[in-house]
């Protein structure tokens, strides 16, 4: 069965390496047990590219089709995986070999859709000190730096230790009261992307083979009757192909 996978939190690396992802989920996972005794989901964005589960190492669907939908519309993508995990963490870290790659890429689409207003809750967050030599790294495109000064990242250490003046674990108990439904939104939204996308494949698919086929048909024929053949042959191709090609 096609479903696409809500989760409670979602982490978008940020040069940072899977040793830090790692640690910053599970830390996660078990204050929010403590607090809310919840078994809370925390899933990255690299799971649902790739999908690809990175706790047990193994392949999982996440995401529905995802190869198609972040090759051909990735602000769709953006906007689908943002339905399902409604509060995001950008994790900064210090591995700057990360800072040029795909990953740096969907963080900059990620971030470039974020709202300050909205139902979503999204921050910059921080497990591990960030070294002087990350902050002044010429070639970072974030510009790292001038990120910290403007955005305020968080602290994990902040919900470890406080809940965030006891505010995270009733937004995390929010969330999980719509955890189905939001599943259910995108899967469904899922499926009529792929169906539109199929039938679009296969009219263009039939326009080809109709021009194709009049190619040939002009060679043939030769130029003086080429004319009036292609014309024959274009009256055979359905309409509706032609309509959605132009």
């Amino acid at each position: 069965m096609i479903q696409a996978k809500a989760c409670h939190i979602l982490l978008i690396p940020i040069n940072t390496s899977h040793e830090n992802v790692e640690n910053t989920r599970t830390k996660l996972q078990i204050h929010c047990k403590q607090y809310s005794k919840l078994c809370v989901t925390v899933r990255t964005l690299n799971e649902y590219i790739y999908n690809y589960n990175m706790e047990t190492n193994s392949s999982e669907i996440f995401f529905p089709f995802t190869h198609h939908i972040s090759k051909y519309d990735r602000e769709l993508f953006r906007q689908l995986v943002c339905k399902l995990a409604p509060i995001r963490f950008y994790l900064i870290g210090n591995d700057l070999r990360f800072t040029l790659t795909d990953r740096t890429e969907w963080g900059k689409i990620f971030r470039s859709g974020e709202k300050s207003k909205g139902s979503d809750v999204w921050k910059y967050l921080i497990n591990e000190p960030i070294h002087d030599t990350t902050k002044e790294y010429k070639d970072l495109s974030l510009g790292l730096e001038r990120l910290i000064k403007d955005t305020l990242p968080i602290q994990l250490n902040e919900i470890l230790t406080n809940d965030l003046h006891n505010e995270f674990c009733p937004l995390i108990e929010r969330v999980h009261s719509t955890l189905d439904d939001r599943s259910n939104t995108v899967t469904r939204q899922l499926i009529e992307w792929s169906t539109a996308h199929v039938q679009l494949r296969i009219e263009i698919g039939v326009f080809h083979h109709y021009t194709y086929k009049c190619r040939v048909m002009c060679l043939h024929w030769g130029s003086r009757s080429s004319s009036i053949r292609l014309s024959l042959i274009i009256g055979e191709c359905p309409g509706g192909v032609l309509a959605k090609v132009r």
